[in-house]
């Protein structure tokens, strides 16, 4: 048993955090990808087109976060009262 808490909760709670690194890596590997397009269309003066990927790059990157935010709240973790609980 640890100082923290009980194992169960303390478990529950990397796993979340590693689930959250992967949806991390998809917005910075999305993130870095745009930028080579955007610095392509800007070398070449398309303007426009520049404009619409970091549009559609922000479109993509808000609805990632809220769909990952919304699991999160549907599906918590764990209940809050049993990582406090002290044995």
């Amino acid at each position: 048993m640890s100082i923290y808490g009980s194992e169960i909760p303390i478990a529950v709670g990397g796993i979340v955090a590693k689930v959250f690194v992967i949806f991390i890596a998809l917005i910075i590997g999305m993130t870095q990808g745009v930028q080579l397009i955007v610095g392509y269309n800007y070398g070449a003066k398309h303007y426009l087109r520049v404009r619409q990927t970091i549009f559609l790059a922000l479109k993509i990157g808000f609805g990632l976060s809220f769909v990952t935010w919304a699991v999160f709240e549907i599906f918590p973790f764990t209940n809050y009262s049993t990582i406090w609980e002290w044995k």
